[in-house]
């Protein structure tokens, strides 16, 4: 399951959803207005990944410290998307090569949906 963050449309997660896809967001969760680190703590340990526009989780040394406990992805999209129709086009446009990676890549791992080009996947997190 991809999860998306509260700073992420909930219509994208409707959307996806209504066509079969594996995602919902936080706010389906009941976990609207909640810290990143009770986010990753809900998932579905090595199984679930969230979706976020929040760079700056990798900068706290206890959310990266959760995401390698729990064996987690993390998708990030670009600070510069700012509007909602930008960032469900991004996700739209990367969304298959998500689910592979979701599906395949060993975790903790870190995909970032890159504005031109494919996703960007961190070697370097995993480790």
């Amino acid at each position: 399951m991809i999860v998306l963050d509260e700073n992420l449309p909930p219509a994208l997660a409707s959307f996806l959803e209504a066509l079969g896809e594996p995602a919902c967001h936080v706010r389906t969760l009941g976990l609207a207005a909640t810290p990143d680190e009770r986010i990753l703590q809900q998932l579905s340990v090595g199984e679930d990944c969230l979706l976020t526009r929040d760079r700056a989780m990798l900068r706290r040394p206890h959310v990266v410290a959760l995401l390698h406990q729990r064996c987690l992805g993390l998708f990030i999209l670009p600070s510069r998307v700012q509007l909602a129709l930008e960032s469900s086009e991004l996700v739209l446009r990367h969304w298959s090569h998500m689910l592979h990676v979701a599906k395949m890549e060993p975790r903790p791992f870190v995909g970032i949906l890159a504005l031109r080009g494919p996703l960007y996947l961190d070697r370097k997190f995993g480790r």
